[in-house]
């Protein structure tokens, strides 16, 4: 749905706009991600619990895709229109 639908609609781009938001995705991520793993780290201290470096860095990179920022970025862009 996600690739297809791309092409079902008409858009207006703004190159400014796009890197804008990646970059806003990408920090918005890293501020909550890496800060409540160290949260958990620091609650759970044993070392079979921890959740290591690298798990964070699948769970900030793996949020950053999905259909459920399509579908928020869909929705905002009907409520502006309303």
């Amino acid at each position: 749905f996600l690739g297809l639908a791309m092409f079902s609609f008409s858009h207006e781009y703004s190159v400014g706009l796009i890197f804008i938001s990646i970059i806003a995705c990408f920090v918005g991520r890293l501020a909550n991600v890496f800060p409540l793993a160290a949260v958990v780290n620091l609650i759970y201290g044993r070392d079979e619990i921890r959740i290591p470096y690298s798990h964070q860095v699948v769970m900030w990179w793996g949020g950053l895709r999905g259909a459920i920022a399509f579908a928020l970025a869909l929705s905002a862009e009907q409520s502006l229109h309303h």
